[in-house]
């Protein structure tokens, strides 16, 4: 059944059918979306959800698409796009009442930051160092939106996302909206218990006043990192699978001398092994064949088992 009409006449945003994902997949890949709904605010939000409730409509909020694998037949129900002006807050609070310059290092001058669950990351990451506030910068290169980033506890392996939050400002049509501190975010290794039944609105992250010549060699130094390790100029929805316990995925999957495999146009990449690339008209299926492929290989060479860090919707 078509619930065009309907979203029409509840929704003051832009609204699209049948809008093709791999236009809004880092990974350009996936087929259409019976509905794609941009909420103009909150209301509108509230509005397209209670929808989808009564209509029993199943939906996904979006951001940018960097790690998710959707499907080549689609999406059959809304995909939600935060873009409006209500989801791209960014508030930096500049209270200069520290007495000394040794209190930038305590905690007493710790600085709140709150940001939209539609900012990119990338631009809270350089708004923060511009003003000298420390603790993001492992984030700098990291795609995606604030939202998404905090859903999958983005970072690298020696700190994350989860680590300077202080609390979430979540909406669900049971709940209403509410704010979840960290103790009630289930932050671990890729993953929080955000995203399955309510959407993030805003996020509050403590970070703390450090010499800005400092913070700007920290985020070169994980910047040229990930340029010289990561296929960064190519299309991919970044690392595959999670890395077990005491070995990286990449360093199984290259063990496995799987680099440079390929399926038609999807290819594990040579600059690191747990990245698959779009090297042009690649397909979903193509993408999950080459990651069954390689689970297999990699548990039937070491017995571990990968577990995928991409999440893969559609049918």
């Amino acid at each position: 059944m078509s619930f065009g009409k309907e979203i029409n006449e509840i929704v003051k945003g832009r609204i699209k059918f049948n809008e093709p994902l791999s236009e809004h997949t880092s990974l350009r890949v996936g087929g259409p979306a019976n509905y794609w709904v941009e909420p103009k605010d909150l209301e509108d939000l509230r509005a397209i959800l209670q929808f989808a409730l009564n209509r029993h409509l199943p939906w996904k909020v979006l951001g940018e698409g960097t790690n998710i694998l959707a499907r080549d037949r689609g999406f059959r129900g809304l995909i939600i796009s935060l873009r409006g002006d209500s989801f791209q807050k960014l508030e930096f609070n500049e209270d200069t009442s520290y007495t000394s310059y040794e209190c930038w290092k305590r905690e007493c001058c710790k600085r709140k930051v709150v940001a939209g669950a539609a900012v990119i990351l990338s631009k809270l990451v350089s708004e923060a160092a511009e003003r000298g506030l420390g603790g993001l910068e492992f984030a700098v290169g990291i795609p995606g939106t604030v939202g998404g980033a905090v859903v999958m506890n983005a970072g690298v392996q020696s700190a994350c996302l989860g680590d300077v939050i202080s609390s979430v400002k979540v909406l669900s049509l049971r709940e209403g909206i509410s704010f979840l501190g960290k103790d009630e975010l289930g932050f671990g290794y890729r993953r929080s218990n955000l995203g399955k039944e309510e959407v993030i609105l805003e996020v509050e992250i403590e970070l703390k006043k450090e010499d800005r010549n400092e913070i700007a060699n920290l985020m070169k130094d994980y910047l040229r990192k990930r340029r010289e390790t990561q296929p960064l100029g190519q299309p991919s929805a970044g690392c595959i699978f999670k890395n077990p316990s005491h070995i990286s995925a990449g360093e199984l999957i290259d063990k496995a001398n799987l680099k440079g495999r390929r399926i038609e146009d999807a290819q594990i990449s040579t600059k690191h092994a747990n990245f698959i690339i779009n090297r042009g008209e690649s397909k979903a299926e193509e993408v999950i064949s080459l990651m069954e492929t390689v689970r297999e290989e990699v548990l039937r060479k070491t017995g571990i088992r990968l577990e995928p860090e991409i999440e893969i919707i559609g049918e």
